[in-house]
Parts: structure tokens; sequence; C-alpha cells
């Protein structure tokens, strides 16, 4: 489950609109809710909020997060 500080850091690492970054990664995977439709933006969004859990989410919010990390690091790395 995403807590509290670990959702603080994960929002100004994506900034305001992540829910549709997770999605396409979600989209991309083939990954899809029990009813067989892709997952939607409100579910992507209470998940992020600690409101429900859903592993398969919580992983691409983390796969997105790590990727995120290494990109600014190199960033930072040719700008130095």
């Amino acid at each position: 489950m995403i807590t509290t500080q670990d959702k603080a850091k994960i929002k100004a690492l994506f900034g305001g609109r992540y829910s549709r970054e997770i999605k396409d990664l979600l989209d991309k995977k083939g990954l899809k809710n029990k009813d067989g439709n892709f997952h939607s933006s409100i579910m992507i969004r209470s998940v992020m909020n600690g409101l429900k859990r859903h592993h398969d989410i919580e992983t691409a919010i983390f796969e997105l997060v790590e990727e995120k990390q290494q990109l600014k690091k190199a960033r930072q790395k040719i700008l130095k």
C-alpha cells in the first residue's frame, strides 16, 4: 500500500498529472481490471491516495518512479 510519505514523494516527482503516465504503462503491459477493461484514472488515483490496494497499479507506480529517478539522475549528471 502506498503510504502518505510515499504519495508526497511520488507526486513531487511526477507533478500534478500522474495518472495518465501510469495508465499508459498499464495499458502498454496489457494489464486489465477484473472485468477485462483497462484500469480507470479514478482507480489509479484511489490507489495513489491509499484508499485502495491493487498490486498491478502499485507495481506500475513504483516502476515509473524508478524510471523517473534514473532520468533525473542522468539529467543532473549531464548538467554538471
